[in-house]
């Protein structure tokens, strides 16, 4: 059975709560964690379900973590120009944690090349420079 930990609350002792739809807790599973990236508009067609991502966190710098693609949203956001992806990870030590900033990297398959362009590598790196946001 996974263990589930209160990463919010909202009630002390002795406090009453009169809004029945306030959450008073928020209980989660950290055994698995996601990233949201922010993925630019330009990039997005190399991005799909299922694809391998490499992702350091500030936290730890000199740790690489391997996750997959779990969602790609059908939205770009008007505002960014970008596009949310959502990776999962395991995480069996709980070294990751809710809202640790990171830096995604999408191993992408290799681009056919065109008469008059340079040709691709067969792997090619799709980076996040604007890195992503851990959220449960």
């Amino acid at each position: 059975m996974a263990v589930k930990i209160v990463i919010d609350l909202q009630a002390a002792p002795g406090v009453f709560l009169n809004d029945t739809t306030a959450a008073m807790m928020t209980i989660a599973n950290l055994d698995k964690i996601w990233v949201t990236a922010n993925v630019p508009e330009k990039d997005i067609a190399f991005v799909f379900t299922g694809q391998s991502v490499n992702v350091t966190f500030r936290s730890y710098p000199d740790k690489i973590f391997e996750g997959k693609v779990l969602f790609v949203s059908d939205v770009v956001e008007p505002d960014t120009r970008r596009n949310k992806v959502r990776i999962e990870f395991e995480n069996p030590d709980k070294a990751l944690k809710p809202n640790m900033f990171a830096e995604a990297r999408f191993i992408a398959p290799s681009v056919p090349s065109r008469p008059n362009c340079c040709s691709a590598k067969p792997e090619t790196t799709i980076g996040n420079s604007c890195g992503g946001k851990a959220s449960v």
